[in-house]
């Protein structure tokens, strides 16, 4: 109703153009200021949502219900030229020493050994890394074999686990020191009673199975050796879908279905060792990653979720002791992912649909190569954008300005955002009245000046209701404005043959009189 007559193609290219030219400037600081605090808001919206990746309980299908699970859980970077296999990295979370027949649990009492790392370990044997572990909505940190983290309100137990005092409600950072000293040498008789402690009833199968091994080995090295010997040379299976056991699940497992994933052979493990009289307990945590080649980081997924064992042997303290290596070497010296392509077709259909699209993916030339600069450059950011404790580094970002005469680039952002936005108001404006007939343009004119004189157009008024008011208000001014008013109501629905001179002259006239 309003537009232009004979407005072109032309002027409306040259009108989006300039707009895209003034809002780019403000869409790249807005950009800016997103990604400085994207991450942070994502960290406190997770306060509120419940407890991820590995749990401080373990049942029969617990862990492999994880392998679908794509998201972070830390990523990791040692210091140095640290040559490590993913074979050699098992992350410790949680041990667990309480089982009721079928659910494995922690023990809530905290043996706390706060010492600093042992001084007489020699500084080559140390391995020493950097922690960036997701939210969790848990009080625990994992670390490698004899972790010592570096944190405040941070504590290690003797078991090796790391709690801290408050829950991991958003990204947190922490050093951490492993060395390779054996493990409690002497073993209390209250460690030992509650790492032997079973059931009463239930499982008697496999109690009798580990009461035949005790009779033809004396030794626990060579009983525990049997053991692995037997997941590896009978026809067990692991595989992500096991038939689901009855309430016997450790008899069940070990001599009718004989399939399960890493929780299974860890929980029977356990529970043979218990048995034959060795003091055995269930870790779960994280094996393995992948290796960032860009920024020679480990990216450690919830798929990598992991549950092994540990046992307590004479003179040479608790050893890591990992069944899922006897039944399939591949998930652990070539990864989850690769373990589960080397598998037939028949056998990858029974994975879930997010699995089979992540090995899609992994199998798309250049997927990989792609991912991981993808991968380096958040972690790069991190690093640089947030602290250890997951918060913005703004008193940083100052300093470092300021250090290179900076200072004021913050204000003069700012500043430059404010003058673009007026910018961009002002041509708004401007093309919104360049939009507009001439004829409207000559009437808004004189509407401005009557309303200096109280004879301003009415919301509700048509031009005609004006102008007849005007007349009545101002009979010397009667014939103009109703000559003008039938001229601005031609102009508002004709396009052609308007004698737009004539209404200005008539505008000029009254304006000049009032």
């Amino acid at each position: 109703m309003y537009s232009r007559p004979g407005a072109g193609n032309r002027e409306q290219l040259a009108s989006a153009l300039s707009q895209i030219v003034l809002t780019i400037p403000v869409l790249l600081v807005m950009l800016m200021l997103i990604l400085a605090a994207g991450a942070r808001w994502s960290d406190r919206n997770q306060a509120d949502r419940s407890a991820t990746g590995v749990s401080d309980t373990m049942t029969p299908g617990s862990v492999s219900e994880l392998v679908s699970d794509s998201a972070l859980a830390m990523r990791v970077r040692f210091d140095g030229e640290a040559d490590l296999r993913p074979e050699e990295l098992y992350w410790r979370g949680l041990v667990l020493e309480n089982y009721d027949g079928q659910t494995w649990s922690r023990s809530r009492r905290l043996d706390f050994d706060i010492n600093p790392v042992p001084a007489v370990v020699p500084a080559e044997s140390r391995l020493r890394y950097l922690v960036t572990l997701e939210p969790t909505q848990q009080n625990w940190l994992y670390g490698l074999h004899q972790a010592y983290p570096t944190r405040p309100q941070t504590y290690r137990d003797k078991r090796g686990i790391i709690v801290t005092s408050d829950v991991i409600r958003q990204r947190v950072r922490y050093p951490a020191t492993s060395i390779p000293a054996q493990t409690q040498l002497t073993l209390n008789e209250e460690l030992r009673e509650r790492n032997l402690a079973l059931p009463d009833v239930g499982n008697s199968q496999a109690h009798d199975m580990a009461m035949r091994l005790r009779a033809q080995f004396k030794d626990d090295q060579l009983l525990i050796d049997a053991v692995l010997r037997h997941f590896n040379e009978r026809p067990y299976v692991y595989t992500l879908t096991p038939e689901k056991n009855s309430e016997q699940s450790i008899d069940d497992f070990l001599f009718n279905t004989r399939e399960g994933f890493c929780e299974h052979y860890a929980g029977a493990m356990t529970f043979l060792l218990r048995s034959a009289g060795i003091p055995a307990r269930v870790v779960v945590g994280y094996q393995g990653g992948s290796f960032n080649n860009v920024t020679g980081h480990w990216r450690v997924s919830q798929y990598n979720a992991h549950a092994w064992v540990e046992a307590w042997l004479p003179g040479e303290g608790w050893q890591r002791l990992d069944p899922t290596a006897a039944i399939a070497p591949e998930r652990i010296h070539s990864g989850l992912d690769a373990w589960l392509s080397s598998l037939g077709n028949e056998s990858r259909q029974g994975l879930d649909r997010e699995t089979r699209l992540r090995l899609f993916l992994n199998s798309v030339p250049g997927y990989n190569a792609v991912r991981e600069t993808l991968d380096a450059m958040q972690y790069g950011w991190d690093l640089g954008m947030y602290d250890n404790e997951g918060n913005l580094r703004t008193e940083d970002l100052s300093n470092w300005l300021d250090s290179r005469g900076l200072g004021n680039l913050p204000a003069w952002l700012l500043g430059g955002l404010l003058v673009l936005v007026a910018l961009r108001a002002m041509l708004v404006n401007r093309q919104a009245q360049q939009q507009l007939s001439p004829a409207i343009r000559a009437y808004r004119k004189l509407n401005r000046k009557l309303n200096k004189v109280g004879l301003g157009r009415e919301p509700s008024e048509t031009i005609l209701e004006h102008m007849r008011r005007i007349s009545s208000a101002r009979p010397d001014l009667a014939d103009k404005c109703h000559e003008l008013g039938h001229l601005l109501s031609e102009a508002e629905y004709k396009q052609n043959n308007i004698d737009y001179r004539k209404i200005n002259k008539m505008v000029v006239e009254i304006c000049n009189t009032c």
